[in-house]
């Protein structure tokens, strides 16, 4: 497992093709998916993300609801169709440390630019400088986003 610390949005335009009107289809996706505040109306559509996803800690409406609204979280999630179809999770002090606890997005709609802007809408909302995290898989993309590899632990006291 690495953690990743303090990453920013990278910008990542093309002006040869937007001079060229090239439109991508993640820009299409971007524009038919907002990105919003949790709210505890999308607490079902949060569960059945991490459901899809094999995630059981938050499976469950009633604690997904509570985690995503819990004090010091900032969480956001994406909607396409008025369906639930990512979300992320901060926790933060609001000042310097912000840490990406959850980031999930249906498979049908990875690629498209959902989890940048979500991972990007929670640690700006955060109030924080850094933003660290841990990952098992994820790797490229968080290299895609300005950052300072270190090795981190997960550890569960007793």
């Amino acid at each position: 497992m690495i953690a990743l610390g303090a990453i920013r949005a990278r910008p990542e335009s093309d002006p040869v093709r937007a001079a060229a009107g090239w439109t991508s289809l993640a820009a299409v996706a971007q524009e038919e998916t907002l990105i919003v505040p949790f709210e505890p109306r999308f607490a079902d559509g949060v569960a059945a993300v991490c459901r899809d996803l094999g995630w059981p800690s938050y499976a469950d409406a009633s604690v997904a609801a509570r985690g995503c609204a819990a004090p010091g979280v900032r969480a956001f999630v994406a909607v396409a169709d008025g369906t639930v179809i990512g979300f992320a999770q901060v926790l933060s002090d609001g000042v310097v440390q912000a840490y990406l606890s959850l980031v999930g997005v249906l498979e049908s709609w990875r690629r498209q630019g959902v989890a940048r802007r979500l991972v990007i809408a929670a640690f700006e909302a955060s109030g924080a400088r850094r933003l660290d995290l841990l990952t098992d898989d994820a790797f490229e993309f968080y290299r895609s986003f300005e950052f300072k590899e270190k090795s981190g632990f997960r550890i569960y006291p007793r």
